[in-house]
């Protein structure tokens, strides 16, 4: 039973392609890596979103009411901080978005940090399908703000 959907579930196989217009905050200092999760999230077969890039957390929350349905947000930025300490400033910046924090090495204690401050997820880079970082974006975009600890 490789997928899962095959065996008498009964579910379109075409139940997890894009189907919703989803506006993505992408904070990522290198630009090679702001460039692959860009083409990454646009290329996903049919789908209409809009990806808005940005190089650090600050550059994101210097934007004027910023309304995004997901942040994607690089685990170490380029002034050498960790960003899991920014999750509860994004939120309250943009509190209808989901957040996701992509890292390059993930541990179970950077997914404890930053689901305690408020991300919905923790991705580590390259370990999903384009078709699977969809459908995490979407998750993240639709119960993001209604599952994240409470800012207060």
């Amino acid at each position: 039973m490789s997928d899962f959907r095959s065996f008498e579930s009964g579910l379109d196989d075409n139940l997890f392609t894009p189907n919703a217009h989803l506006k993505v905050a992408v904070i990522e200092d290198d630009p090679v890596d702001a460039f692959l999760m860009k083409i990454l999230v646009k290329e996903i077969g049919g789908w209409l979103g809009v990806v808005e890039c940005f190089s650090s957390v600050d550059e994101i929350l210097s934007v004027d009411a910023p309304e995004f349905d997901v942040i994607v947000l690089d685990r170490m930025l380029g002034d050498g901080s960790l960003s899991e300490g920014r999750i509860r400033e994004l939120r309250a910046a943009c509190p209808q978005a989901g957040l996701v924090m992509h890292t390059s090495a993930l541990t179970p204690s950077l997914r404890a940090c930053a689901i305690q401050e408020g991300a919905f997820a923790v991705m580590e880079k390259g370990s999903l399908e384009p078709e699977e970082v969809w459908l995490l974006l979407q998750s993240a975009a639709v119960l993001g703000p209604k599952l994240a600890r409470p800012l207060n």
